[in-house]
């Protein structure tokens, strides 16, 4: 039997997490940032940047701390619960992880990396496009190498905090394949553009027009880019499995106690079968979340074969995110779709992380795809 549970120091690194999204407002610094159209708190970032967390992915010879996937996993089912939007997942996880495969053979790679570590720089992937497809066959945008210089064209979704970003991680198709660019988000021919969602997050388009590209803009080797992008990929997915995790945890806290105050025909709603059928739906779901997002971690962190898990983690997760919310709104009925009420905001973070980094079909086909190959 393997023991999944977070260890001593991750549990008072998440009860350390906890105590800092609480002292920052939890729910209703999220709410400020959506309503404000802020997005997400600078003072926030900074903070998480002196606990040095955004260097817990990264090696320590490039600055980091070295650590693992169950101490950000700790965390993240915190930044689940208060809903919070930092670029630590495709910062200092995702673009972080592409960095860390290409440093050794890169030194200015290595350079970006430490910054990164430090919190003095933000470099988060541009990788999904019209298509929507997390894997490689969505990549439309071009690399072109024919003419007398090398440009990007091509148009980016949903890229988290390109406003603040000091680099771009592109990936684009060429004649070897998927490479990986760096771009300056303030470049001649990009163009960033807010883009409206649920959440309020600082999600953007960018448009790349005949950007310049040098060869020092390239990380990795040409045509290797899916081969750095696809693990680091998966490390995020894990992480948003744990936020979903925390966010249904935090709805299962104010179901249960709406349950109990909450009174129908003289007595409270929570009495009632079916309503208790509704909160342990949510609490089976968020178990269940946690505990395969812990494993993935944990296969990760200790170098085993993880696409089966990470692939069935995010799944799981995509789903329960959606029918955990049902299921509280149920429990509120009407009261929980009111945009001043803290279930309403934990659903609409909750429907970005059930998409982002892969939605159901992406890691159901990801999943198929790593069973078939274990019995063919």
């Amino acid at each position: 039997m393997i023991d999944f549970e977070l260890d001593a120091a991750q549990v008072e690194l998440q009860t350390g997490a906890r105590r800092v999204f609480d002292e920052a407002g939890g729910l209703a610094l999220a709410r400020e940032l959506l309503e404000s159209g802020r997005g997400a708190s600078p003072e926030l970032w900074r903070t998480m940047t002196d606990l040095d967390w955004v260097g817990l992915a990264v090696p320590e010879a490039y600055g980091g701390s070295g650590g693992g996937m169950l101490d950000l996993l700790a965390i993240s089912l915190e930044t689940g619960r208060a809903a919070v939007a930092s670029p630590l997942i495709p910062s200092s996880v995702v673009a972080a992880s592409v960095l860390s495969l290409a440093a050794p053979s890169d030194p200015a790679v290595a350079t970006l990396l430490g910054r990164l570590a430090a919190g003095a720089a933000i470099v988060v992937p541009a990788h999904v496009e019209a298509a929507g497809i997390w894997d490689d066959a969505g990549v439309e945008t071009r690399l072109d190498r024919t003419g007398p210089r090398t440009m990007l064209e091509g148009t980016k979704l949903v890229v988290p905090f390109a406003d603040r970003a000091e680099r771009l991680l592109v990936s684009a198709r060429d004649g070897a394949g998927i490479s990986l660019v760096l771009v300056d988000p303030t470049a001649a021919g990009v163009t960033v553009t807010p883009v409206d969602n649920l959440a309020g997050l600082p999600l953007f388009a960018v448009e790349l027009h005949a950007v310049d590209v040098s060869a020092a803009d390239l990380v990795g080797a040409p045509g290797d880019g899916w081969s750095l992008l696809a693990p680091a990929m998966a490390r995020g997915a894990v992480l948003r499995a744990a936020e979903i995790a925390g966010a249904g945890e935090h709805m299962l806290e104010l179901a249960v106690e709406y349950a109990t105050q909450r009174n129908q025909f003289g007595k409270a709603i929570g009495s009632y079968q079916a309503v208790q059928y509704l909160c342990t739906d949510i609490g089976i779901e968020a178990h269940l979340t946690s505990l395969l997002a812990r494993r993935a971690a944990w296969l990760i962190d200790t170098g085993r074969q993880y696409e089966r898990a990470v692939a069935a983690a995010k799944l799981y997760a995509a789903r329960a995110a959606a029918h955990m919310a049902r299921q509280a709104h149920e429990v509120f009925a009407g009261a929980g779709f009111m945009m001043e009420h803290d279930l309403h905001l934990l659903t609409r973070h909750a429907k970005h992380w059930e998409h982002d980094l892969g939605d159901v079909r992406h890691h159901g086909d990801a999943l198929v795809d790593v069973l078939a190959s274990e019995i063919s």
